[in-house]
């Protein structure tokens, strides 16, 4: 069996390459289970994927030509997803606070970036470049 390390399945990378590798979109397609243990317990083509399966994440999530050191689009990258987490921590925020005009409004400062300092999102992204970086 691959062995996966914990660091590995950050960003469900294993989730972003089954979906490029495999047909799952068909109804006539593979059982889930089939897939999985093909993914992980599979021979020749598995342990390609599995080599490639960073390059593939980066490729899905919209990273193009990694020349070593950086992305070619990595600054539209980080003010797209800064964006999108931005959203995403307006709206998680929201669901888990008190439906008060209080925890109302400060989803809303979120959404309208009132926080940028507190949050700083640029940094947690450059943070998770780094990371996936290291691993390509």
């Amino acid at each position: 069996m691959l062995m996966r390390r914990g660091v590995d399945m950050l960003g469900n990378i294993d989730g972003y390459v089954i979906g490029h590798c495999y047909d799952i979109k068909s109804t006539l397609g593979k059982r889930v289970t089939d897939i999985l243990n093909e993914y992980y317990d599979g021979g020749a083509a598995a342990g390609q994927q599995s080599e490639l399966r960073f390059k593939i994440f980066c490729e899905r999530i919209g990273l193009k030509n990694f020349d070593g050191q950086k992305f070619s689009n990595e600054i539209e990258w980080v003010s797209s997803y800064k964006k999108q987490l931005r959203n995403t921590t307006s709206f998680t925020t929201f669901s888990n606070t008190d439906e008060t005009l209080r925890g109302i409004c400060i989803s809303i400062k979120i959404w309208m970036n009132k926080y940028g300092s507190v949050l700083k999102l640029e940094i947690l992204l450059q943070i998770f470049l780094t990371s996936l970086k290291k691993l390509l």
